[in-house]
C-alpha cells in the first residue's frame, strides 16, 4: 500500500475543493486556538469563516477523491 504524507495530502484536497471556494488548514500545535480547531480544520476562503473543526484528514480525503482505495495516510 502507497502511503501519503499529511501537507501531501492537505495539497491534494485543497486542489480538489479548489471550485468550492473552501479549504484545509492547519493550525499550529502551539496555537491558543488549537484545543478547538484541532490540527486541521476546514474554511470559507472568501469569508474567512471556520466551517470545520477537527477534520480526519484520511476520512475527508477519502470522501472528496484526493485518496484513492490503495493509498494511506503516512503515520
Amino acid at each position: 500500500m502507497k502511503t501519503v504524507t499529511e501537507p501531501a495530502l492537505v495539497r491534494r484536497i485543497n486542489r480538489k475543493i479548489q471550485g468550492s471556494g473552501d479549504a484545509v488548514r492547519a493550525c499550529a500545535y502551539g496555537s491558543s486556538r488549537f484545543l478547538k480547531l484541532g490540527r486541521y480544520y476546514a474554511v470559507d476562503v472568501s469569508t474567512n469563516c471556520i466551517i470545520q473543526h477537527d477534520v480526519d484528514l484520511e476520512q475527508f480525503g477519502r470522501q472528496v477523491g484526493a485518496l484513492k482505495e490503495n493509498e494511506a495516510l503516512a503515520e
